[in-house]
């Protein structure tokens, strides 16, 4: 949870990567709508398999909503396709601003 002066300006959850992807895409449609963009994220594990993750945005004039399925680490690399780790950033514009490093840390397969 992000407070500044005292308000909630956005919340991030960890979920259970590929496990949960189909649930929390479900729920973020039902109570969001489609997202604004959405795309397919492959990532690789050393044994040369690779497995689709889903990175989607919302955005609202003063909400934004960004969900990565699976966000793969070198832990996560050494296990192989285990299902990782996935995160969702929920908030107000100022909480987009203060997480939007970490938010771009998704790319980094």
């Amino acid at each position: 949870m992000l407070l500044r002066n005292g308000r909630v300006i956005a919340l991030r959850f960890n979920t259970t990567g590929f496990e949960a992807e189909p649930r929390v895409m479900e729920l973020l449609k039902r109570k969001f709508g489609s997202p604004g963009s959405q795309r397919a994220v492959t990532w690789n594990n050393d044994l040369g398999g690779s497995r689709d993750s889903i990175s989607a945005q919302w955005r609202k004039p003063d909400f934004f909503a960004d969900y990565s399925s699976v966000v793969q680490t070198q832990a996560m690399r050494a296990q192989g396709l285990s299902g990782g780790i996935g995160f969702l950033n929920i908030g107000n514009e100022l909480g987009q601003q203060v997480l939007q490093p970490a938010a771009s840390k998704e790319a980094e397969f």
